[in-house]
């Protein structure tokens, strides 16, 4: 009746893309931070280190929905990358009184991007067919 691989719920694979996505985004700000700090990397440079990680991160995310999802791969990339947003999104609402500034959307719009990247770059891979007989 199959191939014998069962179907996964599609919304494990959303969590573990943004659970993904999360803890990247956190060893990445965590990296940021300490170069900050050991004056490795300048003050004014913090900020795009930040939304670079960010899209990596929403990239990393992506993929792995993009991979293992049964909605294919730019529904599934892009719903990681929401996701992943919105926890950026209600983190930002939460903990600071200003809410979501300029220099937070930005961060939401990196997100996306690396969402849709993910979509793109998160196709199927193709399968080898192997034949019987050697070929000419």
């Amino acid at each position: 009746m199959g191939n014998g691989r069962k179907q996964r719920a599609v919304w494990t694979c959303l969590v573990q893309g943004i659970l993904l996505s999360l803890g990247i985004y956190l060893a990445l700000l965590l990296l940021v931070t300490l170069l900050v700090v050991k004056g490795a990397l300048g003050e004014d440079a913090a900020f795009p280190a930040l939304a670079v990680s960010c899209g990596a991160a929403a990239l990393a995310g992506g993929l792995l929905c993009a991979r293992r999802s049964s909605w294919g791969t730019m529904p599934s990339a892009l719903a990681s990358a929401l996701g992943f947003a919105a926890v950026l999104g209600v983190t930002a609402l939460l903990c600071w009184e200003g809410g979501i500034a300029m220099s937070g959307l930005i961060l939401l719009v990196c997100a996306g991007a690396g969402g849709v990247a993910a979509g793109f770059f998160g196709g199927k891979r193709g399968r080898r067919v192997k034949r019987k007989g050697k070929r000419r």
